[in-house]
């Protein structure tokens, strides 16, 4: 007889301000380097309407490197996602503050994604990820590549942060 250690899955919130950009390309690359049966990835906006698709250079830089967004509709922030998410990883110093003043409660497991996994309610612009909203495509670009560094970077630390045991057949790539 063999008996397994179910672990639930950790749910992790990608927060920016649209929900069109940024936060949908981290929600995908998380989704690229995380083990799905581990980790539920979800995005959201703090100041967006539902249903937008992603911009249209951000569905084209996902799909260039292997990452399919294309079905990407913008969610706005609300009670119920933030606390059934385990972590909420933010692009800028803004949507922090916009936790900390409309959802108090889940601020501690809040954290800038450049600072992760340090957290301070001390935070500066210096950590933003610039919103590419106007930007050209190759902006764009670099965009997607400054987010894939932080997630690469902040993977071990989030699974011992999420308390995930590894196995054999991790996904990391």
């Amino acid at each position: 007889i063999y008996i397994y250690k179910m672990q639930k899955k950790k749910t992790i919130l990608v927060l920016c301000t649209g929900n069109i950009c940024r936060s949908p390309m981290a929600e995908g690359i998380l989704k690229k380097y995380l083990n799905s049966d581990k980790f539920n990835v979800i995005s959201a906006g703090t100041n967006t309407t539902d249903g937008f698709p992603a911009s249209s250079f951000v569905i084209e830089i996902c799909k260039e490197n292997g990452i399919d967004i294309s079905r990407h509709k913008s969610k706005s922030i609300n009670k119920n996602i933030v606390q059934k998410s385990d972590i909420i990883l933010v692009m800028e110093e803004e949507h922090f503050l916009a936790i900390k003043r409309y959802f108090p409660s889940v601020i501690k497991k809040t954290f800038l994604l450049k600072k992760f996994p340090e957290w301070s309610e001390d935070i500066d612009f210096t950590y933003n990820i610039d919103d590419p909203i106007s930007y050209d495509f190759e902006e764009y670009g670099e965009i997607f590549n400054e987010i894939e560094h932080e997630v690469k970077r902040i993977i071990p630390e989030l699974k011992k942060y999420l308390k995930i045991e590894e196995d054999s057949n991790n996904k990391n790539r």
